[in-house]
């Protein structure tokens, strides 16, 4: 009796699991299509640019031909891709590797479809070859671009070249404020030095004025002792 909620409590996770793993799929899929509708628009008026630029007789079928073509690289590239990326783990944790490696399996399915509903099947191995170098050399500069702008983001705007400030050292920040601290006591101790002489030349004059008093007072009582 106690083996019958674990096994339903299994059987509840793994359906859960597929399920999570079927709404990634369909919505891999959905994204891939909307992915390829905004490229495949792009193709059609691409086409249909090229084909008046070189006066084609059927400017319509080009444009249709050439938004097919962009509409099936781009969807497949991009849905092949996603799911190479699922298989080895979260986005966050592929390393630039991992992703180079899915960029170009993407490149080179991504043209089968395409080259056997197009060009036929002679054109899919080379396409592949071409397309899966393209997408390794995207994913490569992509990596090293993100990688730059890491790198710029955590040195930050003071370590830049151009910047006129430059970020201190701890020690030197201690330094520099012991230099002040000593400048205060030393402005402390000059402005003590002026009020100790300043309270001494009053008190000094306070004496002159006492004796000259005591000396003028003395004066006016001798004139009357001997007036």
């Amino acid at each position: 009796m106690s083996k019958q909620p674990i096994i339903q409590t299994q059987q509840q996770a793994s359906s859960t699991k597929q399920g999570d793993v079927l709404d990634g799929f369909t919505q891999t899929i959905l994204n891939s299509l909307q992915v390829g509708a905004g490229a495949g628009a792009c193709g059609m008026l691409f086409g249909a640019t090229a084909a008046i630029i070189r006066s084609a007789p059927t400017p319509v079928l080009f444009s249709l031909v050439s938004g097919f073509q962009w509409f099936g690289l781009s969807s497949v590239f991009y849905g092949t891709r996603k799911l190479a990326i699922a298989r080895l783990g979260p986005d966050h944790k592929v390393t630039p590797a991992q992703k180079v490696t899915a960029s170009a399996t993407a490149g080179a399915v991504c043209v089968v479809p395409v080259g056997l509903l197009v060009r036929g099947p002679r054109s899919i191995l080379p396409g592949a070859f071409v397309f899966s170098l393209l997408g390794a050399g995207g994913q490569f500069a992509a990596n090293k671009w993100s990688a730059s702008d890491a790198s710029e983001k955590k040195s930050g705007w003071l370590d830049a070249k151009w910047s006129p400030f430059r970020r201190i050292p701890d020690e030197e920040y201690e330094n520099m404020l012991e230099e002040q601290l000593l400048r205060l006591e030393a402005d402390i101790a000059i402005v003590d030095e002026n009020l100790t002489a300043l309270r001494a030349q009053k008190e000094a004059e306070k004496v002159a004025q006492k004796e000259a008093q005591k000396a003028a007072e003395a004066t006016v009582s001798s004139r009357d002792g001997r007036s």
